[in-house]
């Protein structure tokens, strides 16, 4: 070019092609970028934050680069350092929006430092710009989303101070901050209207109790009303930051009358509804959802991916969420080898990153699994950043913080969906006898965890296998995934208790629902109206538990899954008595007890098949509550029986 140029105008002296090379962009490669068009302090301000930008270890595209370069020629030298440079609506390529910002930060942060000023002295703190960058919520601790910390709705300047002093000190997880703020704010709104609210020295208990009405009257964003819960542990957080601040010396002229006094300025916490069923979405409405399977992820985007990709990841993740009740965080950072192989069987290896507990394992039932593979097929065409690789579900952008699929993510994808779906039925019938329209806010990734628990113990599992099932250390963290309420409770046994016999099949009823009860705890696969062992809680009977050969025994069909699973427990002792060479009279009661059980089985099913469809029906329904509330009482272990193999589960 410059041979053609000095052709043209007949010159050839350095001179002249230094000034040429000066404004004249030179032919670039895919790879490069110039800063030639650019004003001079323009050019160095640029250089400067995409030198900030590469300390940093973040990816660089010289394309982005151009089209910024093209924007900002023509500027003033002085327009990058006040920021009056073009935004983000001048462009519509979301990676340059985000350079643009960026670069706009960086800047404006080089000219506070030189200026003196500190991020944490302003009244809106950057969170990107902060010397110290506040945790985020991320595997690596890196903030990839701009973010702000506004102090200014903290209306007294002592309370400010004191809310951004621990917050320079303590440098807390950023949401942390705003829940902080959250609580400092309500504070300020009752403090406005305080005569003494400015004047830290003039606060007394009276004005303590109208920031304590001001919390017990708080309403969330979208105008609904707090949890009584929420309410207290903002106040908690709020009286904290005052005796942070007593303690640092930053609150020395804050009136010792202003304090919380337990009694006159206490929050009552929720009271806890007895006939609350649970946060499970009822499988009715589940089946209703899986009809609906196609609709999932339509309309939405992700990134690069193509929209077919979009519903088949999010179709997966619902499979996933629906079958293995895992929680949505979990299922997100799935890695791309989550499926294993073993005895016959799939099993999943996920993370217990709750509780710290890695390459857990849960079998998993063919549908599940040819899902799973269904979605890697679809994946292996996909061109993913390097941080995405390891992952099942991954991150498309190369600067996501986990490189896998965020719970945020899922959360949107299953709420659009939900809302997408023309008619959601609920089990209740109104005036006309037609269903009610389910609550869709019900519907959401989490739930399916208790809905997948919910399920299982429906079906009679025994609590330590759901324990073990949903990964808990507890089993009262299990028991408050599935519950029933009293109505249910007393429906159930008033269904059940006409239906006990005696151990020969014989019609033996329960008079009240209290006698049931009471009787219902001494043995595991029956009732027990022995006196003794029914007041011992079932520690105290006098034939250890050989129940089918005992006159006390009061079986009925809430009890067929528990005495099959006896059944299979005494066949395996006799297995293993007659191979030890045990006496001929111990190999004969095992006979005799089998022998029996199977009689007590076999009954019970023959009044199950004789009764109507519609009544047997209500029957099966109501031995699945039972059920229910006997794997959330105390196991049999601890009621002094044996210890009982667990059945076959199919997760």
């Amino acid at each position: 070019m410059w041979a053609a140029y000095a052709r043209e105008s007949g010159r050839d002296s350095s001179e002249d092609l230094a000034r040429w090379t000066e404004t004249r962009v030179p032919f670039l490669l895919q790879n490069e970028f110039s800063l030639v068009p650019l004003e001079e302090t323009t050019r160095l301000e640029l250089l400067y934050a995409l030198q900030k930008r590469d300390a940093r270890g973040q990816v660089l595209r010289p394309t982005q680069v151009r089209k910024i370069v093209k924007l900002f020629t023509g500027i003033p030298s002085v327009a990058l350092a006040v920021g009056a440079t073009p935004g983000p609506s001048d462009t519509t390529c979301t990676a340059t929006q985000s350079l643009i910002k960026e670069v706009k930060r960086d800047i404006t942060r080089g000219l506070d430092a030189y200026r003196g000023i500190d991020e944490t002295a302003k009244p809106v703190w950057d969170l990107r710009a902060l010397d110290t960058p506040l945790p985020a919520r991320t595997r690596t601790g890196f903030r990839v989303r701009e973010g702000e910390i506004d102090f200014t709705p903290i209306l007294q300047p002592w309370l400010r101070e004191v809310a951004m002093h621990w917050a320079r000190t303590t440098s807390p997880g950023s949401s942390s901050l705003r829940d902080r703020l959250l609580a400092c704010s309500i504070a300020a709104q009752a403090l406005a209207t305080r005569r003494a609210g400015s004047d830290p020295a003039g606060l007394g208990f009276a004005d303590m109790t109208a920031v304590v009405n001001e919390f017990r009257v708080s309403v969330r964003r979208d105008g609904k009303p707090r949890s009584n819960d929420s309410r207290a542990r903002l106040l908690k957080l709020f009286t904290e930051l005052l005796e942070f601040g007593r303690s640092e010396g930053v609150l020395d002229d804050l009136s010792p009358r202003f304090v919380l006094h337990t009694n006159e300025h206490r929050i009552k916490r929720d009271k806890v509804d007895e006939d609350n069923i649970g946060k499970a979405v009822p499988e009715s409405v589940v089946a209703q959802l899986d009809k609906h399977l196609d609709l999932i992820g339509v309309g939405m985007t992700y990134g690069s991916m193509p929209t077919g990709c979009i519903r088949a990841m999010f179709r997966t993740v619902y499979v996933l969420l629906r079958d293995t009740g895992r929680r949505p965080n979990e299922i997100g950072a799935l890695g791309l080898g989550c499926l294993e192989y073993d005895g016959g069987e799939y099993q999943l290896i996920w993370d217990n990153t709750k509780a710290g507990r890695l390459r857990r394992r849960l079998p998993l039932d063919s549908d599940t699994v040819s899902a799973v593979k269904e979605w890697t097929s679809v994946r292996e065409r996909l061109d993913l950043p390097s941080r995405a690789l390891p992952f099942l579900f991954p991150a498309i952008t190369d600067n996501a913080a986990t490189g896998h699929l965020t719970t945020g993510n899922i959360g949107a994808a299953i709420r659009t969906w939900a809302d997408s779906i023309p008619e959601i039925h609920s089990e209740e019938l109104g005036p006309d006898g037609t269903p009610l329209p389910f609550d869709r806010s019900l519907i959401y990734p989490y739930a399916f965890r208790h809905t997948f628990c919910q399920r299982y113990a429906d079906a009679g599992m025994s609590q330590h296998v759901l324990q073990d099932l949903m990964d808990h250390k507890s089993a009262d963290t299990t028991a408050a995934y599935y519950k029933v309420s009293i109505k249910m409770k007393r429906e159930a046994i008033n269904t059940i208790k006409s239906l006990t016999t005696d151990r020969f099949g014989n019609p033996a009823p329960m008079r009240s629902n209290t006698a049931y009860e009471m009787r219902s705890v001494a043995v595991a696969f029956g009732n027990c109206i022995e006196p003794t062992n029914v007041k011992a809680g079932g520690k105290a009977c006098p034939i250890r538990f050989q129940c089918a050969g005992c006159g006390s025994y009061r079986p009925d069909p809430s009890y067929l899954p528990a005495v099959e699973e006896h059944i299979r427990a005494l066949k395996a002792d006799r297995e293993v008595a007659a191979a030890a060479g045990a006496a001929e009279f111990v190999i004969r009661n095992l006979d005799d007890q089998i022998t029996a059980f199977q009689g007590v089985r076999e009954n019970q099913k023959e009044k199950l098949a004789s009764m109507p469809d519609e009544i047997r029906h209500e029957v099966e329904e109501a031995s699945k509550v039972l059920r229910k509330l006997r794997a959330g009482a105390s196991g049999a272990v601890s009621l002094g029986m044996p210890a009982f193999g667990p059945p076959e589960v199919v997760a």
